[in-house]
């Protein structure tokens, strides 16, 4: 039981104490009446990279480049350290102006292709027959922010131009190892995320993208029982619901 310094029972805990154990019968009851609360009935924050035309840059409240907390409305700055708990590669159904309004499981629908233009390069566009919306392969991450725990955890997507760091990240991730040899969890360690400016392929201005991401130290016990555990079990399943905010530029 908490004390303060002259010994005597901190009655904050104390209360919190009995209200837990005053509580214990509905640990019998655990998650009924929530199965029928879906992905697309949560709301749910999303670490984004802002761009030129962001709404909140648009309308002069944040620069562009930075990373940002969806949720709470917070600049992270160009580098921000996270912790990832759970992956999927996933299908976003994306609207005439980029814009995601719809994740699928991998070949979840039925999709037509495009072939590629005579004398252009690329690969074959995947459309939605239904919309004709075009169809992304990419990647969902939920993320911790470890100088932020107790924001929970953040979606991420990984944009269309920083597939290749994006791929060495998930190279690395499942290349970990704990010290004693073994293939460590997604969650072992933080690592950081850059931003930075790339040029287009497509379009002859610089977007804001991931530049590089670097391997840190080992999460400790402390971090993962307060913020890690509880992300885990719940962000895996809510990895298939859209985002709802700017896409980086497609290239």
């Amino acid at each position: 039981m908490a004390t303060t310094k002259q010994g005597n029972t901190t009655p904050g805990a104390d209360a919190a104490q009995m209200a837990q154990d005053g509580a214990d019968f509905l640990n019998a009851y655990a998650g009924q009446g929530t199965e029928g609360i879906g992905q697309n009935a949560v709301s749910l924050s999303y670490l984004s990279i802002l761009q030129d035309l962001s709404d909140v840059v648009v309308a002069r409240q944040f620069e562009p480049g930075v990373f940002f907390n969806t949720g709470i409305q917070q600049d992270l700055g160009t580098e921000v350290k996270v912790i990832p708990v759970a992956f999927k590669t996933v299908w976003d159904e994306r609207d005439q102006g980029g814009k995601t309004v719809s994740r699928y499981e991998p070949h979840a629908i039925e999709v037509i292709e495009e072939p590629v233009p005579i004398g252009q390069s690329g690969f074959p566009v995947k459309k939605n027959p239904k919309t004709g919306n075009k169809i992304v392969e990419t990647f969902a991450y939920a993320l911790v922010l470890a100088d932020h725990p107790e924001a929970g955890f953040l979606m991420h997507t990984a944009g269309l131009g920083s597939m290749k760091v994006y791929r060495r990240w998930n190279t690395m991730l499942k290349q970990m190892r704990l010290p004693n040899g073994q293939q460590a969890p997604i969650f072992a360690k933080i690592w950081t995320l850059v931003s930075g400016v790339k040029q287009s392929k497509t379009v002859n201005k610089p977007f804001y993208a991931l530049t590089d991401v670097i391997e840190g130290e080992y999460v400790n016990r402390d971090l993962f029982a307060q913020a890690v555990l509880p992300a885990r079990e719940s962000s895996t399943a809510l990895l298939l619901s859209a985002p709802t905010t700017n896409e980086e530029v497609e290239e």
